[in-house]
């Protein structure tokens, strides 16, 4: 029935804010944009911006993630950008690095790789 995860939807307070950071700051390329919609492609899943004037309040109990090849070269790459950091490196269960971080509106995404 269903094979995989195809669109992940954000709402934004500011869209191009919200844009330039998946794009320039996670380096993901632009799909589409416009002031009310835009789709930035991460490979396998897209990641879509839906403009609001509401007050964007995300859940504390939903995130997504990147897996990458060096946690410690990616937390410095957002660290230095400006990212709000929201939990530092930490190993959890099985030799997984974990850190976390919030985008423009507050959204949490995490970042990951398997200990070495």
């Amino acid at each position: 029935m269903f094979s995989k995860l195809d669109y992940i939807m954000l709402h934004v307070n500011n869209m191009e804010k919200s844009a330039n950071f998946y794009h320039h700051i996670l380096g993901f390329p632009v799909k589409f944009k416009s002031d009310g919609w835009s789709e930035l492609d991460t490979g396998t899943t897209t990641i879509a911006l839906h403009f609001t004037k509401e007050t964007v309040s995300p859940s504390k109990f939903m995130s997504f993630g990147f897996i990458v090849d060096n946690i410690q070269e990616s937390f410095n790459k957002l660290v230095v950008s400006g990212a709000k950091l929201n939990r530092n490196i930490e190993e959890e269960g099985d030799g997984i690095l974990m850190a976390s971080f919030q985008d423009p509106d507050g959204h949490v995404f995490w970042i990951a790789q398997q200990k070495k």
